[in-house]
C-alpha cells in the first residue's frame, strides 16, 4: 500500500479506522494514538492444500519472518476471506486480491 492508498475515517467517538500501513500506524503511535489492531481478512490460496499449509505455516511464524515472507510469493491462485463477511476470487496474485481486500473493506467497512 502506498501512501495515495492511506483512507482515514475519525469515527464520532474519536476513533480513527484506516487499512492497515506499517507507516501510518507506526506515525499514529507516535503521536500518542493508543493503536489498536483487529484483522479484517485474510488473502490466502485458493487451493485447499495449498492454504492448509499456508495456515500451518503462518500460524508457527512471525509475520516478519522470512518464513512468513515466503508464503506472500507463492506462484499459486489467492482469494480473499472477510472476517464475518464474503470470500471472493480467485485472483492471479496476491497483490491483486489485497488490492480487491482493501477495495471491498474502504465500501463496506471503512
Amino acid at each position: 500500500m502506498n501512501r495515495d492508498d492511506w483512507q482515514l475515517v475519525v469515527r464520532p467517538d474519536g476513533r480513527i479506522e484506516f487499512a492497515d500501513c506499517d507507516a501510518l500506524g507506526a506515525a499514529y503511535g507516535d503521536a500518542g494514538g493508543r493503536l489498536t489492531q483487529r484483522r479484517a481478512s485474510h488473502v490466502e490460496p485458493v487451493g485447499r492444500i495449498a492454504r492448509a499449509l499456508f495456515r500451518a505455516i503462518r500460524r508457527r511464524v512471525a509475520d516478519g519472518s522470512a518464513a512468513a515472507a515466503f508464503t506472500r510469493v507463492w506462484p499459486v491462485r489467492w482469494r480473499v476471506s472477510i472476517i464475518d463477511g464474503p470470500t471472493f476470487g480467485p485472483f492471479w496474485s496476491r497483490r491483486a486480491a489485497i488490492a480487491a481486500e482493501v477495495r471491498w473493506l474502504r465500501a463496506n467497512r471503512i
